[in-house]
């Protein structure tokens, strides 16, 4: 199958978020500096109240990475070329793709202009930190069904994913624009 459509922001694989638990529960995310709280509502939509930003954003990682890991494996693999490496070799030709169009080397670039005090990198590896924080607390039973089927356990996030999933999602939707 093609995975262009597959992997489509607004109507693939990313839109379909797994179903969150309604109800309360608490977790323990390394790196906080206070309590954090996360709500839902009647839609499951999450309520993130933190003390100070960074606390937000770790706990931020966590849900996402709780209702949408599969989605930001997919994403953050395809802007960075090596979707091959979790899907096989289907997924070459937009690897390279990617490749060619740079993505990769501009995240690097990115990542590597910041310094590591700056508000953006702490932002940064505060989402690495709560998606790692989820991923690290996962057994076989809670791992999303698409691992299972693949034979794979989820990457580390690192703080360059997230960068290479921004540059994803603005190629795709600078490509849908031109579509129309």
């Amino acid at each position: 199958p093609r995975l262009g459509p597959f992997l489509d922001p607004a109507h693939g694989a990313w839109s379909v978020a797994r179903q969150t638990e309604s109800s309360d529960r608490l977790a323990r995310i390394p790196g906080l500096s206070a309590p954090v709280s996360v709500r839902f509502d009647d839609r499951r939509v999450p309520h993130i109240v933190a003390a100070g930003e960074l606390d937000a954003v770790r706990a931020l990682g966590y849900v996402v990475a709780r209702d949408r890991l599969f989605q930001l494996e997919l994403q953050w693999r395809a802007g960075a070329g090596r979707l091959t490496e979790l899907v096989g070799g289907a997924a070459l030709e937009m690897d390279r793709s990617t490749r060619r169009l740079g993505l990769p080397v501009a995240a690097a670039k990115r990542l590597a202009a910041l310094p590591d005090t700056s508000v953006e990198r702490l932002l940064l590896d505060a989402f690495a930190e709560g998606t790692n924080a989820w991923i690290d607390g996962l057994d076989s039973r809670g791992l999303p069904l698409e691992y299972h089927l693949l034979g794979r356990r989820p990457a580390r996030w690192e703080p360059i994913n997230s960068l290479y999933l921004l540059g994803r999602m603005g190629q795709t939707l600078a490509m849908s624009d031109l579509e129309r």
